[in-house]
C-alpha cells in the first residue's frame, strides 16, 4: 500500500507542478529582471552623475526593462487567474 501512496504523491505532485509551472516562471523572469534593473541602476548612480549622458542612457534601459517586467508580471496573474483553475479542472 505504501507504494502506490507513494505513486499516487508523485503523480499528485507533477500535476500541481504542470497546474502552477507557467504562472511561477513568468514571476521568477519578472523578480529577476526588476533585480537586474536595480543593479544597473544603483551602478550608475555611483558612477556617474545624474545629467551624464551614460546615465541617461543607463536610465532609459531601466525603463525598458520596468516595461518588460510590469508584461512578464501582468503575464504571470493571468496564468494564476485563468490557466491554472482551468488546468487544475481538466487535471483533477
Amino acid at each position: 500500500a505504501s507504494e502506490t501512496q507513494g505513486v499516487n504523491l508523485i503523480g499528485y505532485g507533477l500535476k500541481t507542478l504542470i497546474c502552477i509551472l507557467p504562472h511561477l516562471m513568468a514571476e521568477a523572469v519578472g523578480y529577476i529582471l526588476i533585480a537586474m534593473s536595480g543593479v544597473f541602476l544603483s551602478r550608475a548612480i555611483t558612477r556617474y552623475s545624474l545629467q551624464s549622458k551614460a546615465f541617461l542612457q543607463v536610465g532609459g534601459a531601466v525603463l525598458n526593462i520596468l516595461f518588460a517586467v510590469f508584461t512578464a508580471l501582468f503575464l504571470a496573474a493571468c496564468l494564476e487567474a485563468l490557466w491554472a483553475p482551468s488546468a487544475i479542472q481538466f487535471i483533477f
